[in-house]
């Protein structure tokens, strides 16, 4: 059986990744028989994978828990307990009910349940769940979702597995997932100016795609000249590029694969990018001049012809030099 108001769209809650999305609507949870299920729906993260999830149950009843089993199942079929066996005899009476890998109880075996952060409990093995559910063998354990992508359809599935007794999710149920953005940082390389003479230095600007704490003046390769003033944080750093003394040798400027990660632990991998390399057209050779004269001596009323070459060309060489 399905519930009418099946999906919802995934909404970010901060930036730090957080997906959540919430399904309201009541489940009733007849006495034995078909599983009866509810669902979710993700949308528009393709290219993020799933770092921890955690699953809440709203209003929770049930008039013999140890026969309530709730399974959830993910997108690519990815798939978890998240109760079974679990209460005893003692009725449940509108609980909220948490469960994550990082929450640090188990849900009691035989005592009372009562609302809390629980990791998923099954203490009886061999659950058999009743169509639509998918076939098991079923694990409690919410680590099966890690590294999956999170976009699709959650499905929830609850059963009572013997008759006499029910139950309802009053509330409906809500999942957090905390996700992982797939796509590695990039880093994009730019300066003031495109050349330098003698005495000058570059501005050098380094826009990262994400924030990074690990990026640094070590993670710079440069060559015909050196870096200094790294400064800057997040996804914004500056220094300044000075050439090397007395030479035509191109500046290059760049930054490796692997050297800087996101706040996700994601490394760069674009080192081989055009605009992870910034050339700068260098020289700061001083030019150099050659007399010569077309005679070594001189008689009255003889003259000497003579040439100046220059290194390099010059437009404000003259007589008064």
């Amino acid at each position: 059986a399905y519930l009418a108001n099946p999906a919802a769209t995934a909404k970010i809650l901060n930036d730090d990744g957080v997906i959540a999305v919430c399904n309201p609507g009541s489940i009733t949870i007849p006495s034995r028989g078909a599983s009866i299920s509810s669902m979710l729906k993700v949308e528009g993260w393709d290219t993020s994978s799933i770092k921890s999830i955690e699953i809440t149950l709203y209003g929770v009843c049930h008039t013999y828990p140890d026969d309530l089993d709730i399974l959830l199942v993910g997108p690519t079929g990815a798939k978890s307990l998240l109760m079974s066996d679990c209460g005893g005899s003692n009725k449940i009476n509108n609980a909220t009910l948490t469960f994550s890998s990082q929450a640090s109880i188990n849900l009691p075996d035989s005592s009372s349940i009562a609302s809390g952060n629980y990791k998923p409990t099954d203490y009886q093995l061999g659950d058999v769940f009743t169509t639509p559910a998918p076939a098991g063998a079923y694990a409690a354990d919410l680590s099966v979702f890690n590294g999956t992508n999170p976009s699709g359809t959650w499905s929830l599935y609850m059963q009572d597995d013997s008759s006499g007794d029910s139950g309802t999710i009053a509330y409906g149920w809500s999942l957090s997932i905390q996700s992982l953005p797939s796509l590695p940082p990039t880093i994009a390389i730019a300066s003031n100016v495109s050349s330098l003479k003698a005495g000058q230095t570059a501005t050098l600007s380094f826009t990262l795609s994400e924030a990074s704490t690990d990026f640094s003046a070590d993670d710079l390769i440069a060559t015909g000249g050196s870096i200094s003033n790294f400064t800057g944080s997040g996804t914004a750093y500056t220094a300044t590029f000075t050439p090397t003394a007395g030479s035509t040798a191109d500046g290059i400027i760049s930054v490796a694969s692997g050297t800087f990660s996101d706040a996700a632990g994601n490394t760069n991998i674009d080192g081989a990018d055009a605009n992870n390399s910034l050339s700068l057209s260098i020289d700061t050779l001083p030019p150099a001049i050659a007399v010569a004269s077309n005679v070594s001596t001189l008689k009255a009323g003889q003259t000497a012809t003579l040439s100046f070459t220059l290194s390099e060309a010059s437009t404000d060489f003259s007589a008064d030099d």
